[in-house]
């Protein structure tokens, strides 16, 4: 039931893109033990053959594909956790058909604003912002030694000094990230896990079908939107009630933050 449920949440949200094909569930036969929906006829989307055999544009598809996976995440708040290729079809009309929705995921206010505070202080090299962040973000399971994870920190942040986001191999980086987290014995929460391992697999998919394909290009936009909700009126207000900065600080430390972190993000102004 929750499974079906998951799939019309999908459908609403996706209610009027010609992207997306999200079946529909047949509640009449529904029940606690058996889900029917909609049957998906299509090619899978690592059918290579198949696909070439049917002319489809694959660069076009992985484009197709990465713009309803960051939908998902930085418009709806919720996400397909288990995108692999079994689960996608591509179907005559070009829609990618969607199915098996037990394994989603949902990002809360909380979490995007954790996810904004950590992508400012990527892009802005902010070693400390980034240690701050890790930590919050992190299951501490025991004391680390803080001095040697702001060193190893630099060190990653270094590999990517002077490139914009649409110039960075997300799954790399990411990989990259959790073997500096493991290193000093810290666990991501179960959704951030999620999340994470949703855009590795988008990026595989994507490189699958075009290897020139980058995730950095489609999140840019949606990154630059979430550092930009960090700095409306309102999140101001909530970050001066709850730090220890003055307002005078702020005031002079934020213009350049904004304009560093812009500077960086590879977006469309």
């Amino acid at each position: 039931m929750t499974e079906a449920r998951n799939a019309e949440r999908f459908a609403t949200n996706f209610a009027e893109s010609t992207d997306v094909h999200i079946p529909r569930v047949f509640w009449e036969t529904t029940t606690s033990r058996v889900l029917t929906l909609e049957r998906i006829v299509g090619i899978k989307v690592d059918d290579t053959e198949a696909l070439v055999k049917a002319r489809v544009n694959r660069r076009t598809l992985a484009t197709k594909s990465a713009r309803v996976a960051v939908r998902m995440v930085f418009e709806h708040g919720f996400f397909h956790a288990d995108p692999h290729p079994g689960n996608l079809f591509i179907e005559a009309d070009g829609r990618i058909g969607l199915i098996d929705f037990g394994m989603v995921g949902e990002i809360d206010d909380a979490l995007r604003h954790q996810l904004a505070a950590l992508l400012a202080a990527l892009t802005g090299h902010d070693v400390e912002r980034l240690a701050k962040t890790l930590l919050d973000l992190s299951v501490v399971k025991r004391p680390i030694d803080r001095d040697q994870f702001r060193t190893d920190l630099l060190l990653f942040m270094s590999l990517y000094r002077g490139r914009r986001l649409g110039e960075v191999n997300v799954a790399k980086l990411a990989s990259q990230l959790l073997a500096l987290l493991r290193k000093h014995r810290l666990q991501l929460p179960q959704q951030v896990a999620s999340l994470l391992r949703f855009f590795l697999m988008v990026e595989g998919m994507g490189v699958r079908l075009d290897p020139e394909f980058n995730l950095g290009e489609f999140l840019g936009p949606y990154a630059r939107q979430l550092v930009l909700d960090r700095f409306t009126p309102e999140a101001l207000f909530r970050q001066l009630m709850t730090s220890s900065q003055d307002a005078a600080a702020i005031a002079v430390e934020l213009p350049d933050k904004v304009r560093r972190v812009f500077d960086l993000l590879d977006a469309p102004g």
